[in-house]
């Protein structure tokens, strides 16, 4: 199986799903890059392959191949053999068809006698497990890459010694010279560095790394099916690019009817889901190459204040004077402005890795070099070296920009307008109602009625 290192290496992004099983069937689809949602995203900087979007990861390097000089005698015997081995093949394939004839029908018949399906006893016959395990570097595994390194580097390709003639000179170096413990060790290092460049390490150019993505993808579905055969599980495996400029096609695998799970739980097709797994893969780190705000917060932590805002235009005066913090390790090649108004993608992105490595940092100074700075500044300041630099002047500075008064026309027109609108509401105020006050005696009805009486 592969490691998860091995993946590691490609910029694919990958999803697994697992869970228990009935049927035994398989399904693998692919999405045509052409017909991808991610076409149109328009890539910026050096990013036409996996490589050139890890500059710092080290690449493996590409493997010669001796060039194929066949003369016309050759060229008809190679295409004699290669008629033979056809029909060799042919003959091949026919016998195991009715090999497989024969099989499937015993199968059915050990089925039926032991009440179960034909497809689990096929693949309890084919199932084939093969655990795989990395070994750790050999002492002589160590020598041999070292003297290979030393005789084989230089040689064109055809003319490198084989692995026995190695062996050989390896054995003789150690009756000759015999290595302390601390050579051995350092030997054995070496070894490990480069299997890690072998197993991790980014592809030269995206034609390779399309095609180790086929080969990883290959080895896992089979994987998978067998796992499946074994135990019984359900699984769903996507595989995507991780850049809109990479070659490689988005697949995905399945094993039993994990299809339906998505159509009938999630109520969306497959399909729809892996366009939008490789949409979402694709704008990850891309739309944004750089934040601003990166330099913003990194200047809070240093001076623990809050709502500190970067300034470029007057940076010795306003960040250092004020806050005695200095940026360190801005790159040489890039002009200290903000990185907006930089316009070269590779110079950002050099600042960009600059700021996440930790190269470039904000650097509190001491009291001594305050005042040695303040010291400094001062003196420039009398020499006519640094001046505080204003902004930039508005277009219209000194005119006077009051709103002009309406004329008559305009008036007439906008009460035309009101006129025919609905009337408009009018907010009321914040004032309380004053409530109307009641009286100290409030008499009865009844005794209004008796003074009625008497009066009459």
């Amino acid at each position: 199986m592969p490691t998860a290192g091995q993946l590691s290496g490609l910029g694919t992004a990958l999803t697994w799903t697992f869970s228990s099983p009935n049927r035994l069937q398989s399904d693998k689809c692919t999405i045509n890059p052409v017909t991808s949602f991610v076409e149109n995203v328009k890539s910026s900087a050096n990013s036409s392959s996996w490589r050139a979007q890890n500059p710092g990861v080290p690449v493996q390097p590409i493997k010669a191949r001796a060039p194929r000089l066949l003369s016309t005698a050759k060229k008809c015997s190679r295409s004699l053999t290669k008629e033979d081995k056809a029909k060799r093949a042919k003959e091949l394939h026919d016998a195991l068809k009715s090999f497989l004839h024969s099989q499937n029908a015993k199968l059915e018949a050990i089925a039926v006698a032991n009440n179960v399906t034909f497809d689990h006893v096929k693949g309890l016959i084919n199932t084939k497990t093969n655990y795989h395990h990395s070994h750790r570097a050999m002492l002589q595994n160590a020598l041999v890459h070292a003297k290979s390194l030393k005789v084989n580097t230089d040689r064109p390709v055809g003319e490198k010694l084989p692995m026995a003639r190695l062996q050989e000179l390896v054995k003789v170096d150690l009756e000759v010279h015999p290595l302390s413990q601390s050579e051995e060790e350092l030997l054995i290092e070496k070894l490990q560095e480069y299997r890690e460049l072998k197993t991790r390490g980014t592809r030269m150019n995206n034609t390779a790394m399309a095609h180790d993505v086929n080969y990883m993808v290959d080895r896992i579905t089979k994987e998978l099916k067998n796992l499946r055969d074994r135990t019984g599980i359900y699984a769903t495996l996507f595989v995507t690019r991780g850049h809109v400029n990479d070659t490689i096609q988005s697949t995905w695998t399945m094993t039993n009817n994990s299809a339906d799970f998505w159509q009938d739980v999630i109520q969306q097709p497959v399909a729809d889901i892996a366009r939008k797994y490789e949409q979402w893969a694709c704008t990850q780190g891309q739309s944004n190459v750089f934040h601003n705000t990166a330099l913003n917060n990194t200047t809070g932590q240093a001076t623990n204040k809050r709502n500190i805002v970067m300034n470029y235009l007057n940076y010795e005066h306003s960040i250092i004077l004020a806050y005695g913090v200095k940026l360190v390790g801005w790159p040489t090649d890039v002009k200290f402005v903000n990185p907006s108004s930089i316009g070269i993608i590779s110079e950002v992105i050099r600042l960009r890795d600059a700021l996440r490595s930790g190269t470039c940092f904000w650097k509190k100074l001491s009291k001594r070099e305050r005042q040695e700075f303040s010291a400094q500044w001062e003196s420039r300041v009398i020499a006519g070296e640094a001046v505080l630099k204003s902004h930039k002047k508005r277009a219209d500075a000194g005119v006077s920009r009051k709103h002009k008064a309406p004329s008559g026309a305009e008036l007439s027109t906008d009460k035309e307008n009101r006129s025919e609108g609905p009337p408009r509401k009018r907010s009321h105020g914040s004032r309380k109602r004053t409530l109307p006050k009641s009286v100290e005696f409030i008499q009865d009805t009844d005794d209004d009625d008796n003074e009625e009486d008497l009066d009459d």
